[in-house]
């Protein structure tokens, strides 16, 4: 894991809180997008190139109770994103009480941080299971796995059978029965859905999402993309940034 540190706020300089609320909200809400969506490996990536610096308001004069206070708002933060992405109420409420009490135990701040980030993690994934809870056959949920953390790359229905170690046609019976589509269509939605979250991260141009994600010409990925949605990819980005399209 990258380093990571904590800044706390002692005072509230208005200048201060706008520059702070500039610099970390598109931080904050990249992170908590990628529990809703249940992306747990690019948390994981994150983690792992980035160094983290967590800002927080003073609560406490004492330092380990001070990250604890922040630590517990942030799991019931994530608690509730993690509902809102599909994970099970009762079960997202057990896990923060679980974490909390754990957290509550750590002395040191190394403890709290590397806790927290855990949570992060294992709340991503929670909600990455719980799109797949309709799935009971083990080789189905594997293919479907795959697909889900690897849409960077080109991916076939063959190349997924192959993963799973079983024939294409078996695993495409197996697909059309639990999940209801073939394999090649699973992986288009789930492809133009990351597209969507590209957008919304505006991170990348547009035109630059398709090479992302393995599609083999911009008309590839307009016409593919327009097939799920309804609409053109320029379409949907107005609509993200607010403005009526033409």
């Amino acid at each position: 894991m990258s380093s990571a540190k904590v800044k706390v706020i002692e005072s509230y300089d208005q200048d201060y809180i706008d520059d702070l609320i500039l610099s970390t909200h598109s931080g904050e809400t990249r992170f908590l997008s990628y529990i809703k969506d249940g992306r747990y490996q690019d948390i994981e990536n994150e983690f792992k190139n980035t160094d983290i610096q967590l800002i927080v308001g003073k609560m406490s004069n004492d330092a380990i109770r001070q990250l604890r206070y922040a630590a517990v708002s942030g799991v019931t933060l994530f608690s509730r994103v993690a509902i809102a992405g599909g994970m099970y109420q009762k079960e997202s409420l057990a896990l923060s009480d679980k974490f909390i009490q754990t957290i509550d135990q750590f002395q040191n701040t190394d403890d709290i941080i590397k806790a927290l980030f855990e949570v992060m993690i294992t709340y991503a994934k929670a909600v990455h299971d719980s799109k797949l809870s309709n799935v009971s056959t083990p080789i189905v949920f594997r293919a479907a796995n795959y697909i889900h953390n690897n849409l960077e790359k080109k991916i076939s229905s063959a190349s997924v059978a192959k993963q799973v170690n079983c024939s294409e046609q078996y695993l495409g019976k197996l697909f059309k029965k639990e999940l209801n589509t073939s394999i090649s269509q699973f992986i288009l939605k789930e492809k133009i859905e990351k597209a969507i979250i590209l957008m919304k991260e505006d991170k990348i141009p547009v035109n630059e999402i398709p090479y992302q994600l393995s599609f083999c010409s911009q008309s590839h990925f307009i016409q593919s993309f327009k097939k799920v949605t309804g609409t053109t990819p320029a379409k949907y980005k107005t609509l993200i940034n607010g403005f009526t399209p033409k």
